[in-house]
């Protein structure tokens, strides 16, 4: 088993970590989010720990994919997100050839505030209220017990 799958072990929500999240997995529609799409597809063990782990990142496959579109719905070239981001060193990582132009950050929180919206709507045509605040407690209490990784 993987060390980032053990961490979940003494988590003993994962079973109902994994039943929300995999409720808001399986009732997104994934039209325009290729990399959440191909995450969903994945076979979802039976263990509970490892099926919450899998299903946190596809989570968050769902956010970077909503984001993608964001970006490039604001007109931001997906470069100039990066950079602005992680500055330069996240440009160089990504492969993007130097110098770099000036970033545009008032695009970038256009870019934000879009994906926000766009994953609260996701989030709350899947989830009534109770089960997303139940949600949310639920990943904070995980993120405590990881460290905040």
């Amino acid at each position: 088993m993987p060390s980032s799958v053990a961490r979940l072990r003494g988590f003993g929500a994962a079973g109902r970590l994994a039943e929300l999240a995999g409720k808001v997995a399986d009732g997104v529609d994934c039209t325009g989010l290729a990399l959440f799409a191909a995450w969903r597809a994945e076979p979802r063990p039976d263990d509970a720990e490892a099926r919450a782990f899998l299903l946190m990142h596809v989570l968050r496959e769902l956010r970077g994919s909503v984001h993608i579109v964001a970006v490039v719905a604001s007109g931001l070239h997906p470069r100039d997100a990066v950079l602005a981001s992680g500055g330069a060193p996240h440009g160089k990582q990504f492969g993007w050839p130097e110098p770099y132009p000036e970033v545009q950050r008032t695009a970038k929180a256009a870019a934000e505030a879009l994906t926000d919206t766009v994953l609260a709507g996701l989030y709350a045509a899947v989830l009534d209220a109770d089960e997303a605040a139940e949600l949310v407690s639920l990943v904070t209490s995980l993120r405590a017990l990881v460290g905040g990784h």
